[in-house]
Protein backbone atom coordinates (compact mmCIF):
# COMPACT_ATOMS: atom_id res chain seq x y z
CA UNK A 1 0.00 0.00 0.00
CA UNK A 2 1.34 3.11 -1.08
CA UNK A 3 1.91 5.73 1.66
CA UNK A 4 0.39 9.00 1.77
CA UNK A 5 1.81 12.17 0.77
CA UNK A 6 -0.43 14.04 2.66
CA UNK A 7 -1.87 14.36 6.47
CA UNK A 8 -5.73 15.75 6.05
CA UNK A 9 -6.07 14.29 10.16
CA UNK A 10 -3.63 16.80 10.94
CA UNK A 11 -5.03 20.47 12.67
CA UNK A 12 -3.07 22.24 10.08
CA UNK A 13 -4.11 20.85 6.66
CA UNK A 14 -6.04 23.65 4.91
CA UNK A 15 -7.65 21.33 1.93
CA UNK A 16 -7.60 23.69 -0.67
CA UNK A 17 -4.35 25.74 0.31
CA UNK A 18 -1.04 24.76 1.87
CA UNK A 19 -0.38 25.22 5.76
CA UNK A 20 1.41 27.98 7.06
CA UNK A 21 4.40 25.66 7.58
CA UNK A 22 4.35 24.39 3.69
CA UNK A 23 4.10 28.30 3.04
CA UNK A 24 7.18 29.08 5.58
CA UNK A 25 9.50 26.60 4.66
CA UNK A 26 7.93 24.56 2.16
CA UNK A 27 7.81 21.58 5.14
CA UNK A 28 6.38 18.18 3.53
CA UNK A 29 3.67 16.75 5.63
CA UNK A 30 5.47 13.12 6.07
CA UNK A 31 8.13 15.15 7.61
CA UNK A 32 6.22 18.06 9.70
CA UNK A 33 7.23 18.55 13.21
CA UNK A 34 4.49 20.71 13.88
CA UNK A 35 2.07 17.75 12.67
CA UNK A 36 -1.34 18.01 15.01
CA UNK A 37 -4.09 14.87 14.66
CA UNK A 38 -7.15 15.83 15.06
CA UNK A 39 -8.19 13.52 17.29
CA UNK A 40 -11.47 13.33 19.42
CA UNK A 41 -13.83 15.61 17.55
CA UNK A 42 -15.47 18.08 19.63
CA UNK A 43 -18.40 20.26 18.55
CA UNK A 44 -19.58 23.53 20.93
CA UNK A 45 -22.57 25.24 20.09
CA UNK A 46 -23.31 28.68 22.22
CA UNK A 47 -24.57 31.48 20.06
CA UNK A 48 -25.77 33.69 22.42
CA UNK A 49 -24.97 36.54 24.24
CA UNK A 50 -21.01 37.67 24.13
CA UNK A 51 -20.91 37.19 27.56
CA UNK A 52 -22.09 33.99 27.88
CA UNK A 53 -19.93 32.78 25.10
CA UNK A 54 -17.02 34.41 26.62
CA UNK A 55 -17.77 32.67 30.17
CA UNK A 56 -18.59 29.25 28.52
CA UNK A 57 -14.98 29.37 27.21
CA UNK A 58 -14.03 28.02 30.54
CA UNK A 59 -15.13 24.53 29.68
CA UNK A 60 -12.45 24.41 27.67
CA UNK A 61 -9.00 23.11 28.95
CA UNK A 62 -11.11 20.66 30.68
CA UNK A 63 -12.33 19.13 27.64
CA UNK A 64 -8.85 19.76 26.25
CA UNK A 65 -7.51 17.90 29.49
CA UNK A 66 -10.11 14.89 28.97
CA UNK A 67 -9.89 13.98 25.59
CA UNK A 68 -6.58 15.38 24.14
CA UNK A 69 -5.43 15.13 21.54
CA UNK A 70 -8.42 17.18 20.68
CA UNK A 71 -9.64 19.62 17.96
CA UNK A 72 -12.67 21.99 19.23
CA UNK A 73 -15.05 23.19 16.44
CA UNK A 74 -17.07 26.36 18.05
CA UNK A 75 -20.44 27.35 16.00
CA UNK A 76 -21.32 30.93 17.34
CA UNK A 77 -22.64 34.19 15.79
CA UNK A 78 -20.30 36.46 14.25
CA UNK A 79 -20.42 39.36 16.32
CA UNK A 80 -18.91 36.76 18.74
CA UNK A 81 -16.52 35.20 16.89
CA UNK A 82 -13.60 37.99 18.02
CA UNK A 83 -13.71 36.35 21.53
CA UNK A 84 -12.77 32.75 19.78
CA UNK A 85 -10.56 33.87 17.21
CA UNK A 86 -7.24 33.42 19.51
CA UNK A 87 -8.06 30.80 22.16
CA UNK A 88 -5.50 27.98 22.02
CA UNK A 89 -7.87 25.59 22.46
CA UNK A 90 -10.79 26.37 19.79
CA UNK A 91 -9.39 24.66 16.66
CA UNK A 92 -12.01 26.40 14.06
CA UNK A 93 -14.92 29.00 14.03
CA UNK A 94 -18.42 28.46 12.73
CA UNK A 95 -20.80 30.57 11.91
CA UNK A 96 -24.54 29.63 11.82
CA UNK A 97 -24.82 29.59 7.88
CA UNK A 98 -21.19 27.86 7.71
CA UNK A 99 -22.67 25.67 9.95
CA UNK A 100 -25.42 24.43 8.62
CA UNK A 101 -23.43 23.61 5.90
CA UNK A 102 -21.00 21.61 7.32
CA UNK A 103 -23.38 19.68 9.55
CA UNK A 104 -24.73 17.73 7.12
CA UNK A 105 -21.22 16.08 6.41
CA UNK A 106 -19.32 15.98 9.07
CA UNK A 107 -18.91 13.74 11.66
CA UNK A 108 -17.58 14.33 15.26
CA UNK A 109 -17.29 12.71 18.60
CA UNK A 110 -19.02 14.77 21.38
CA UNK A 111 -21.81 17.50 20.45
CA UNK A 112 -22.13 19.98 23.81
CA UNK A 113 -25.01 22.90 23.08
CA UNK A 114 -25.56 25.25 25.85
CA UNK A 115 -28.11 26.89 24.32
CA UNK A 116 -31.77 26.63 24.36
CA UNK A 117 -32.94 28.91 21.26
CA UNK A 118 -34.28 27.34 18.29
CA UNK A 119 -31.63 28.05 16.13
CA UNK A 120 -28.96 26.11 18.08
CA UNK A 121 -31.06 23.18 18.80
CA UNK A 122 -31.85 22.39 15.53
CA UNK A 123 -27.63 22.84 14.47
CA UNK A 124 -27.48 20.65 17.32
CA UNK A 125 -30.03 17.92 16.19
CA UNK A 126 -28.95 17.97 12.83
CA UNK A 127 -24.95 17.09 13.86
CA UNK A 128 -24.11 13.91 13.75
CA UNK A 129 -22.31 13.08 16.89
CA UNK A 130 -21.85 9.99 18.78
CA UNK A 131 -22.62 11.43 22.04
CA UNK A 132 -25.18 14.68 22.45
CA UNK A 133 -24.76 16.66 25.50
CA UNK A 134 -27.17 19.86 26.01
CA UNK A 135 -29.89 21.06 23.89
CA UNK A 136 -31.81 19.55 20.32
CA UNK A 137 -35.34 20.04 18.70
CA UNK A 138 -37.77 17.81 18.51
CA UNK A 139 -39.29 17.06 15.20
CA UNK A 140 -42.44 18.36 16.72
CA UNK A 141 -40.55 21.68 16.76
CA UNK A 142 -39.88 22.44 20.51
CA UNK A 143 -36.52 22.43 22.32
CA UNK A 144 -35.53 19.15 24.46
CA UNK A 145 -32.46 18.41 26.76
CA UNK A 146 -30.41 15.48 25.04
CA UNK A 147 -29.13 14.09 28.56
CA UNK A 148 -30.46 14.33 32.23
CA UNK A 149 -27.69 16.76 33.52
CA UNK A 150 -29.49 19.33 30.60
CA UNK A 151 -32.47 18.50 31.57
CA UNK A 152 -31.53 19.13 35.10
CA UNK A 153 -30.87 22.46 33.81
CA UNK A 154 -34.28 23.04 31.59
Amino acid sequence: MKKRKIKPDCQYFLGDKPCQFHKQSKMECLHCPHYLPLGYRILVIKLEAMGDVLRTTSILPGLFKKYSPCSITWVTQDKSQDLLKNNPYVYRILTPDTAYLALHIEKFDLLINLDTSIQAASLATLAGANIKKGFGLSVKGYVYPFNPEAEEWF
